[in-house]
């Protein structure tokens, strides 16, 4: 699936006309033509906002203090593989996201943290171990269940859902980025727990409108995000008709 993501489809497209360009001139300049357009759209911020935007699922209008949720489940999301500055593998800039607003529930609701996350890029301590850290270390709120294991969005689902089952816990409060949600719910529903939605890192309007009209290299990579996540929740529905 990756190869037909932004950049590397549009640089497949590009390449393709190069290499067809001595005998079908006319198809190598408009395969060229269309790679470069493709590009050139796929970097651009407002596009690569309005993806993400689409996929996001809105703020909660209710209060999260009163859902008769039983555990906070926050989701790995990525690590910082022997980060120097630490002196060992630490959450990525996207996992503190979660776990800062997790931290912030906590207080809020007083009901008890669950980590998820196992160590898919194979770092010596897994995405939940390191939230861990950071939980009681830094941010002083502790944890009470941590699931190691998982390597991905639907894993963590039904690893957590059996732990959560002999708790005797159904509903939770579910931690995870907004344009990720949407995919985190579907899974954790067909796992079999009731789902309120705590979503984090919105995509907000930028400062300054004329910069979102010009292409940068961040851009790209929210438009990877975007279609990977289109992708793989379309993938999940499908699965799930046939189970």
């Amino acid at each position: 699936m990756t190869v037909w993501l932004p950049p590397v489809g549009t640089i497949v497209l590009l390449l393709c006309g190069l290499i067809v360009l001595r005998w079908r001139p006319k198809v190598a300049i408009a395969l060229v033509v269309v790679g470069m357009l493709a590009l050139w759209i796929s970097a651009t911020p407002v596009v690569a906002h309005w993806e993400l935007r689409a996929l996001e699922v809105g703020v909660p209008q209710t209060p999260l203090t009163g859902t008769g949720a039983r555990a906070i489940v926050v989701l790995g999301g990525g690590s910082y593989i022997e980060a120097p500055e630490y002196g060992a593998d630490t959450v990525s800039r996207e996992t503190l996201e979660r776990v800062r607003y997790a931290a912030r529930l906590y207080r809020l609701t007083g009901v008890p943290i669950m980590l998820s996350g196992g160590s898919p890029l194979g770092a010596h301590a897994s995405e939940a171990e390191q939230m861990r850290d950071v939980l009681i270390q830094e941010l002083t709120t502790p944890v009470t269940w941590l699931e190691s294991s998982a390597l991905d969005t639907l894993d963590s689902a039904v690893r957590c859902e059996k732990v959560l089952h002999e708790e005797g816990i159904k509903k939770v409060l579910l931690v995870t980025h907004a344009w990720h949600m949407r995919r985190a719910r579907a899974a954790f529903e067909h796992a079999g727990l009731e789902v309120v939605v705590a979503p984090v890192g919105f995509i907000t309007a930028g400062a300054d409108p004329i910069r979102q009209l010009v292409p940068d290299a961040q851009a790209l990579v929210l438009t990877h995000r975007a279609w990977h996540e289109a992708l793989s929740l379309l993938w999940y529905r499908m699965k799930f008709l046939f189970r």
